[in-house]
């Protein structure tokens, strides 16, 4: 009926640290549907995240997941981010995204635009840095990139399609652009096992670890 078509899909908060070989972060992400039936979903996607240096940034988005008879689920989002640096300058970029996800394949992409003022000095910078959806160069000055990322996963066969356990395995890519700015581009590869009945949690509720890892020629290697 009506009453529970409207109510097939609930808001929810998730709360995610991430410790590193380079920096730590904290991100807490609350997602609300905003318009629903029985195989397609409208909603808004709020996310703030930070660093131990001093970093901070938030992005607001829309998005729309449409389930299909084959049981595929199709997606599209759209992102304003706004990031303020350890050194105090503000950075503004949309994040436009695709995805196609199914019980046992994961397919998603973004891309960057920046937005606004793309570059503040900064005296005796001279390092690369990418923080989630902001993309920042730094050599003697910050500067926005604009790029794109994409990524590939599968659910390794050791549980059951449905079961309230699930083992993913990530990989894929990412490439950043600027002027004047060599370009950033290199590998991704994660993993995650996520469980969805946890006894010291509440009905609903899921707990997850991963591990990260990435590479490019401006800051080498980084894990998670």
């Amino acid at each position: 009926d009506t009453a529970t078509t409207s109510n097939k899909w609930g808001s929810h908060i998730d709360l995610e640290g991430k410790a590193g070989t380079d920096r730590n972060l904290g991100e807490t992400d609350l997602f609300i549907p905003l318009l629903q039936n029985d195989d397609t979903l409208f909603f808004t996607n709020m996310r703030a995240r930070m660093d131990d240096q001093s970093s901070r940034e938030g992005n607001f988005g829309l998005g729309l997941r449409h389930m299909l008879k084959s049981g595929w689920n199709l997606g599209g989002i759209a992102y304003f981010d706004r990031r303020e640096t350890e050194w105090g300058n503000y950075f503004n970029q949309v994040t436009l995204g695709v995805e196609a996800l199914s019980t046992d394949w994961d397919f998603r992409a973004n891309a960057y635009l920046p937005q606004g003022r793309r570059s503040h000095e900064v005296d005796a910078l001279n390092e690369a840095t990418i923080t989630g959806t902001s993309v920042m160069f730094t050599a003697g000055e910050e500067r926005s990139m604009s790029g794109f990322d994409a990524e590939v996963g599968w659910r390794v066969p050791v549980y059951e399609p449905e079961g309230p356990k699930q083992f993913r395995l990530f990989a894929g890519g990412y490439r950043f652009t600027g002027d004047n700015v060599d370009d950033i581009t290199g590998p991704r590869l994660r993993g995650e096992l996520a469980f969805d009945e946890v006894p010291w949690l509440w009905e609903g509720s899921r707990f997850s670890f991963g591990t990260e890892w990435q590479h490019d020629d401006p800051r080498g290697s980084q894990g998670f």
